[in-house]
């Protein structure tokens, strides 16, 4: 069975060190571990914050799976690879937030 596509919203506050690096990170982990296609988009919350607003994003980091639904949001220890595969590939029965 083929993995499916996974689209990818990093919410962050400001494009710092730390910011870049867990982009990084996120990217690293799914280049080594996730076997499907994915899309990782980054939104600087500061510069654009209706899009943080118009998808309920009141912290970062969060990091929201926005395909396959349902959309899933993960708060919390997002550079915890084994943590975020987990429940980013996990098929989730609603729109759930997840603090890791």
């Amino acid at each position: 069975m083929t993995p499916e596509k996974l689209n990818l919203t990093l919410y962050v506050a400001s494009t710092d060190a730390a910011s870049l690096a867990l982009v990084e990170k996120l990217r690293s982990t799914l280049k080594e571990h996730y076997q499907g296609e994915w899309k990782l988009d980054v939104v600087d919350v500061i510069a654009a914050p209706e899009k943080a607003s118009a998808n309920n994003v009141f912290a970062t980091p969060t990091l929201a799976r926005d395909f396959p639904e349902p959309i899933v949001k993960v708060l919390g220890e997002i550079a915890n690879e084994k943590k975020i595969l987990a429940v980013l590939t996990k098929m989730h029965h609603d729109t759930s937030v997840v603090i890791i």
